[in-house]
């Protein structure tokens, strides 16, 4: 079981390609993990729209495994890299 006293964070991404990415190869290999999701410029946003803004960047993906699966899934994501 996935808990935020056990995990690690394994990667940030902005690109929701890369995040299905690291996302199949986790699940292939059979490794819990979690995503944690942040709208990023949220009160510059607000305050000013998003004109000048990149869309892509405005979504923040942090992904976590158990920290005892870390070592595991930095090798798979590098591996399946090249």
């Amino acid at each position: 079981m996935l808990t935020i006293f056990n995990r690690e964070e394994l990667t940030v991404t902005f690109s929701l390609e890369e995040l299905n990415r690291i996302q199949n190869i986790l699940a292939e290999n059979k490794l819990e993990y979690r995503v944690k999701s942040c709208l990023k410029g949220g009160i510059d946003r607000a305050r000013m729209g998003s004109m000048g803004m990149n869309p892509e960047k405005m979504q923040e993906y942090i992904i976590y495994v158990h920290k005892d699966d870390f070592e595991r899934a930095v090798r798979l994501i590098r591996r399946n890299m090249e």
